[in-house]
């Protein structure tokens, strides 16, 4: 797994910000995030935190402990009468493989139709 120096780096370049750029909307020095970027000094939580806001990760990507880029944001968000999606992931995950699997099945189902019948914003892949 990256670690963070390298993590920082990716996310600042997709988002086209220099270090100095990006020391400005973390309230900090570019010298300090060269340092974090080459790994010679860590991050205190607070900017772990500011960081993963900013970035909109969780401080578990940031840290390389997760490979998963879902945004924390995405997760809190309500997908259907006060359901979020990070409890619809809860759910899913404790069925059974059976069950999960029917989850699946519907869903893509449900996109496809939607697809074809011009009803949908995006189409629904799987990540590779």
């Amino acid at each position: 797994m990256p670690f963070l120096g390298e993590i920082l780096v990716e996310l600042r370049d997709e988002k086209g910000l220099t270090q100095m750029e990006l020391a400005r909307e973390l309230n900090t020095s570019n010298s300090t995030i060269s340092a974090y970027e080459s790994g010679s000094r860590m991050p205190p939580a607070d900017m772990l935190i500011k960081m993963s806001q900013f970035f909109d990760v969780t401080t578990d990507y940031l840290l390389g402990l997760t490979k998963s880029r879902v945004p924390p944001s995405l997760m809190n968000r309500e997908i259907y009468d006060g359901v979020t999606v990070s409890e619809f992931i809860k759910a899913v995950s404790d069925l059974l493989p059976d069950q999960k699997r029917a989850v699946m099945v519907t869903l893509k189902s449900m996109c496809f139709y939607s697809e074809m019948t011009g009803h949908s914003g995006k189409s629904w892949t799987k990540e590779k």
